[in-house]
């Protein structure tokens, strides 16, 4: 990865962190592992979280449409269960998806 895609993603990483308040989120539903990336998809911000026990991992990638996927899944040791992806999601739907898939509150 040359230094202006990195520099792009850490970029896009950090706006998708502040858009989800995530320390605000870590505090209430255990995050924990947190990661900025790129993949084939674009530029992501993933995290892991203790307080589930159907899914416990949730990906948001930044889309070209300026929208977001979000992947939740199942990680159990060194095996990955899909659990739901959803598309095309606006930034000020991110955490109401979030609380209800996971069923976890973001907020007090």
């Amino acid at each position: 990865m040359d230094n202006e895609l990195k520099e792009r993603s850490i970029e896009i990483g950090k706006t998708i962190m502040q858009q989800i308040n995530y320390n605000r989120l870590k505090v209430m539903v255990g995050g924990w592992v947190p990661a900025i990336g790129n993949n084939e998809e674009g530029a992501f911000f993933c995290f892991r979280f203790k307080a589930r026990s159907t899914v416990n991992f949730c990906r948001i990638t930044l889309r070209a449409d300026d929208t977001y996927n979000m992947y939740f899944c199942k990680i159990h040791g060194i095996r990955l269960l899909h659990e739901k992806t959803f598309e095309m999601v606006y930034f000020d739907q991110l955490l109401r998806i979030f609380e209800s898939h996971t069923k976890l509150a973001t907020n007090l």
